[in-house]
């Protein structure tokens, strides 16, 4: 779960930006309906976001902990990122490190099309 009390907040972002942050990954969390029907579509994102822990909040980048108990017995960092903005694409990059070692495990993108909205 996320925790604001051991959270390091760099100061150059807001308290209500970095409070939001915070929110979003304490509302992130495994319901007990989310875990009647494991087929259905970010399943697995309901299970690891309930274990997310808040770091570090940086302007356009997140660092949290996540412990891994079966087999391997570790925690690992997982730090998100913008890698690019733009008007209508958003690019997000998250890295999958040992704690320990810092050895990268895994690595994502994910571009987000953002829809301007229409003045009328």
């Amino acid at each position: 779960m996320a925790s604001s009390s051991s959270t390091v907040i760099s100061k150059d972002v807001d308290r209500a930006s970095a409070d939001n942050t915070i929110d979003f990954f304490n509302d992130w969390r495994v319901s007990s309906r989310a875990l009647d029907n494991t087929s259905t579509k970010d399943f697995y994102s309901n299970i690891i976001g309930g274990h997310l822990r808040i770091h570090k909040i940086q302007r356009g980048r997140v660092t949290c902990f996540f412990t891994v108990k079966p087999g391997l017995q570790s925690e690992l960092i997982v730090e998100a990122s913008i890698a690019r903005s733009g008007k209508n694409v958003t690019a997000v990059a998250v890295d999958f490190k040992f704690k320990e070692s810092e050895n990268l495990v895994y690595t994502s993108r994910a571009t987000f099309y953002n829809t301007p909205v229409a003045k009328l």
